[in-house]
């Protein structure tokens, strides 16, 4: 049954609750904000974390930065992007843990678009836009 709720102000991608009943949810959104929001379980807004990957603003932006999170049981957010191969853990604060990226197959990457963008590219060029070449899943 339902006990509450309350009104987000941004289209969400992914919800998680921890312990302590604080609830993150993951932004959908193409303007340069937080990644994730956390909220009270009575809808008080407590806190932001997660920097973008891509920083402009944007529809391609909002594709890019689109993320799935969880959290374990120690409280801590894992955080994985839909079309980027990376994932983020922070702490229930919100500092970065942890950044691992993995490798793609090549055969999921079309010749034309292979070596085109890295993690490199985008440390050095947050605020371009441009076409990634796979979705990540």
């Amino acid at each position: 049954s339902l006990v509450r709720s309350f009104r987000v102000p941004f289209p969400i991608d992914s919800v998680a609750v921890n312990s302590a009943g604080e609830i993150f949810v993951a932004v959908s959104s193409n303007r340069n904000i937080p990644l994730v929001y956390v909220f009270s379980d009575s809808g008080q807004f407590r806190r932001t974390m997660g920097e973008r990957i891509v920083k402009a603003s944007g529809s391609l932006s909002k594709s890019v930065n689109r993320a799935v999170i969880d959290i374990d049981a120690g409280d801590n957010l894992f955080l994985a992007f839909r079309h980027w191969p990376l994932v983020r853990k922070y702490s229930a604060a919100g500092n970065l843990l942890s950044e691992s990226g993995f490798s793609v197959p090549p055969q999921l990457i079309p010749d034309a678009q292979r070596n085109m963008y890295s993690f490199e590219f985008i440390a050095k060029y947050p605020n371009s836009s441009y076409a990634l070449p796979f979705l990540v899943h």
